[in-house]
C-alpha cells in the first residue's frame, strides 16, 4: 500500500476556551479505528493544556467541515467518502464520554477506488454494525467540503460547499 498525504484534511472551531479539530486518517485503512492514534478523529482540547486532549469521534476518513451550533449546542461535521458516500454528520454536546463511531474504514455510503482493490468491501449500512449514521450521505460524491449556518429572517438554513459540479 502506498502512503500519500491526499486525506489529511482538517477544520479547527473554537467554542468557549475549547477548541475541536479535525485529523483525516491520511490514506491508511483501518487507522480510523485505532485508539492510539489521533487520525480519522475529531479531537477536543483547551488552550495552554500540553498534550491534553479527548477524542470525541472516531471513524472519520477526511473531514473537511466542521461547524458549532451555538442555538443546538451540536456539532456538524462533513468529511468526504471514497468513490461516492461523502457525509453530513452530527456530534451532540455535551459530551458525556462516550466517542461516538461513524464507521470508516468499516461502513461507507461510498466504494473503494479501483486502487484500494485489496481492501475489504464496505458495508453499507452504519447502524447495522453499531456506528453512528451520517444525516446525509451523497453518492454520488460531491466533493463536500465546509458548512456554515445562515439566519435570514427567524429561519436557519444550513449551506454546504462543494468542489464538485
Amino acid at each position: 500500500m502506498v502512503n500519500n498525504t491526499n486525506q489529511n484534511g482538517g477544520r479547527l472551531e473554537k467554542i468557549n476556551n475549547e477548541f475541536f479539530i479535525t485529523v483525516g486518517d491520511f490514506r491508511i485503512p483501518t487507522i480510523s479505528q485505532n485508539d492510539e492514534t489521533n487520525f480519522g478523529k475529531i479531537i477536543k482540547f483547551k488552550k495552554n493544556l500540553k498534550n491534553k486532549f479527548e477524542i470525541i469521534s472516531k471513524g472519520h476518513r477526511n473531514a473537511q467541515g466542521l461547524f458549532y451550533d451555538k442555538d443546538k449546542n451540536y456539532l456538524l461535521s462533513t468529511e468526504h467518502g471514497p468513490k461516492g458516500g461523502d457525509e453530513l454528520n452530527l456530534i451532540d454536546l455535551p459530551l458525556s464520554g462516550l466517542v461516538k463511531n461513524f464507521g470508516w474504514d468499516i461502513s461507507s455510503y461510498g466504494e473503494h477506488y479501483e486502487g484500494d482493490k485489496n481492501l475489504p468491501k464496505l458495508k453499507k449500512s452504519h447502524k447495522n454494525f453499531g456506528f453512528s449514521e451520517p444525516i446525509m450521505s451523497f453518492t454520488p460524491s460531491i466533493a463536500i467540503q465546509d458548512i456554515k449556518k445562515i439566519e435570514l429572517d427567524n429561519d436557519d438554513f444550513y449551506v454546504l460547499s462543494s468542489l464538485g459540479s
